[in-house]
């Protein structure tokens, strides 16, 4: 299921995304000031190239004043101030079209993140059909050899997989979602040939005569845990799948594991795993830590660099100052999260996506900074933020 706290890793990433957005954004802004003085070929003028260099910096340089929230020189001339002035619209727009774009893609990720939960599930199904045809060919040859013996369609006879296939909420998901492996029948029959008929445990329980329903189970969550997840050669594919799938494929093991936890506990009548146990909260949650650290950052920056001891916020390293203002947002804006929660958890952030001194380095700034923010009356807590708010 997805926690907070990888919202929060969500959000640093979209933010640091969003960061790098904005710089490439400014040397856009910057090109088409560029080419606006540039020689117009279908012009029958003289192309005066001195004066389009003077235009041209004048106009870099009002563009440089806007952009830092100051008027540009009451001298410049018409043309290179509405060149300036097209220039930082079109920076404003392309910002706005990114952070649209950072915020769907969250939706878009979740979507990922469903489809494959029930993608997995339904390779169960699937491996059972497989299972199926693989042990009657082999019982064909078994018994144009003389021998008699009698193997165990251990998936496709499986109680768990029958729950599977005829759960109605699954169906319904599989359908509206067009989630199958048709396109991939060959795939995933390599893989039971080459990686699960291979695997011990596996092949052990075709052997067994009968089983009961513990048994059974058992035996998926094996495949669930050593097989599905565990495999190089199958998590590449949902690598290809998924391009998120690094980060993804421990929230998705988790749904796969409460779905069939919730089959051993119901016998059949079982819950698929939800997302998360109140989505909307979360994803409100969310799109505000992302909206409000970007509306904020230059506010955050300057508190930020308070306490910096000789360095100025540009010198710090992005992800560290992502970081770093997120947590202060978090802190600031969001009055039910104890700060303490805030500072643990962006620090255990920077611990994982930034350098080896960056947690000391975030933990340290954090801490003191809270503690006077605290002092100043700027920090205020309701209800669950309350918590060892001291």
């Amino acid at each position: 299921m997805i926690n907070r706290r990888t919202l929060r890793t969500k959000a640093v990433k979209a933010l640091f995304a969003y960061e790098n957005y904005i710089r490439a954004n400014k040397k856009l802004a910057i090109e088409q000031i560029n080419e606006d003085f540039d020689p117009d070929l279908n012009s029958m003028e003289p192309y005066d190239e001195a004066r389009m260099f003077q235009m041209r910096r004048e106009a870099i340089r009002a563009f440089n004043a806007m952009f830092a929230g100051r008027k540009a020189s009451e001298d410049i001339e018409d043309l290179p101030h509405r060149s300036a002035k097209n220039a930082l619209d079109a920076y404003s727009n392309n910002n706005s079209k990114d952070l649209n774009w950072l915020k769907k893609d969250l939706a878009n990720d979740i979507d990922r993140i469903v489809d494959m939960h029930y993608k997995i599930l339904m390779m169960f199904v699937e491996w059972g059909k497989i299972n199926k045809q693989f042990i009657e060919d082999k019982q064909n040859m078994y018994v144009l050899a003389g021998n008699q013996k009698v193997f165990r369609k251990v998936l496709h006879d499986s109680e768990v997989v029958k729950f599977i296939e005829t759960h109605k909420g699954l169906k319904e998901q599989v359908t509206r979602r067009g989630i199958d492996w048709k396109e991939d029948e060959d795939q995933l029959y390599d893989w039971y040939k080459n990686i699960l008929n291979k695997d011990e445990g596996f092949r052990e329980s075709q052997n067994e005569e009968k089983v009961d329903f513990e048994t059974d189970w058992d035996l998926m969550n094996h495949i669930a845990r050593k097989i599905i997840f565990s495999n190089e050669v199958i998590n590449t594919y949902f690598e290809e799948k998924d391009l998120n799938w690094s980060e993804n494929r421990m929230i998705v093991r988790s749904l796969v594991l409460k779905t069939l936890k919730s089959i051993k506990e119901s016998k059949g009548d079982f819950e698929l795993a939800p997302i998360s146990f109140n989505w909307d909260e979360d994803f409100e949650y969310y799109m505000e830590l992302v909206t409000y650290t970007i509306q904020g950052s230059k506010e955050f920056d300057k508190t930020i660099e308070k306490y910096l001891r000789n360095w100025e916020i540009d010198r710090i390293a992005l992800t560290d100052r992502v970081i770093l203002r997120a947590a202060l947002c978090e802190i600031l804006e969001f009055t039910s999260i104890p700060v303490k929660v805030s500072i643990n958890e962006f620090v255990e952030i920077a611990k994982s996506l930034s350098t080896p001194k960056s947690k000391n380095f975030v933990n340290g700034i954090l801490d003191v900074m809270s503690q006077n923010l605290g002092k100043e009356g700027k920090i205020r807590k309701s209800g669950r933020g309350l918590i060892d708010n001291k």
